[in-house]
């Protein structure tokens, strides 16, 4: 957890010396990285979710 708020400060630095304009596509940006990572974690639970389920019938 601790490296997730280095990287944190350190775009929060960065992000900071840019202009507004900038900022708020950088800030879409990061709102779509953090969305598709949601959806990849729920689609991978999902896989697993279905393999457990498969495995379970096969062993019936």
């Amino acid at each position: 957890m601790k490296k997730n708020y280095v990287l944190i400060d350190e775009i929060m630095q960065h992000a900071s010396q840019v202009p507004f304009e900038c900022q708020e596509k950088i800030l879409d940006i990061l709102r779509g990285m953090a969305f598709t990572k949601k959806c990849l974690k729920k689609e991978i639970a999902h896989i697993g979710e279905n393999k457990e389920l498969d495995e379970n019938q096969h062993s019936k």
